[in-house]
């Protein structure tokens, strides 16, 4: 089974729900690769990977979504930063700030898509992948991030970082199960989804 993963979703209890997945299954392959959501979504399309766990539900007429784990999207800040003690933020109110954000992210897009709205682009002062290389960078002092809450939460606790959520519609940012809409699964491949799937 080739399975292709945002990065947020190691962050959850993945590696261990795919220990005892091969624990009961012990004849079966396991390939791990970790993309951009957009890029998981990609590499199912295209057949690289069989299954996907991506951020957000971007529809898709190729892809069946099933719900894997329920998140939000937060500011994350140094504990220096004048915003540290904010209850929620808006991103309206955040568009004067340096960013920190991973290259080609499906958070990226929407965080730009959000500020066009506005009228502004976002200054993105750093762009590095993962959610430790990201958090790093901000405890650094470099900018500000917007992350999933939950998936981060140990990351962003290690570091002695602050998150705020955003009082926006769109924070909802759940991870989902993504196979090719028309595919038939193997059994093997059906009892993984089953396992991982939430209803």
């Amino acid at each position: 089974i080739r399975l292709s993963v945002s990065g947020p979703a190691l962050f959850h209890d993945l590696p261990e729900q795919l220990r005892r997945f091969l624990g009961a299954f012990p004849h079966v392959r396991l390939s791990v690769e970790e993309l951009t959501s957009n890029a998981v979504a990609e590499s199912v399309l295209n057949g690289r990977a069989e299954l996907g766990i991506l951020l957000g539900a971007e529809s898709s007429p190729g892809l069946r979504l099933r719900p894997y784990r329920r998140d939000a999207l937060g500011i994350v800040v140094s504990p220096e930063h004048p915003l540290a003690g904010a209850a929620a933020v808006r991103l309206a109110d955040l568009l004067d700030q340096d960013w920190v954000l991973p290259p080609d992210s499906a958070i990226g897009h929407l965080l730009a898509r959000e500020a066009a709205s506005h009228g502004a682009e976002l200054s993105t002062r750093v762009r590095v992948h993962g959610i430790a290389s990201i958090c790093r960078v901000v405890q650094g002092g470099l900018g500000i991030t917007v992350l999933p809450m939950r998936s981060a939460a140990r990351e962003i606790a290690s570091r002695g970082l602050v998150d705020i959520p955003l009082a926006e519609d769109w924070a909802p940012c759940n991870l989902h199960l993504a196979t090719q809409r028309n595919a038939v699964l193997t059994p093997a491949l059906t009892a993984l989804v089953d396992m991982l799937a939430i209803e």
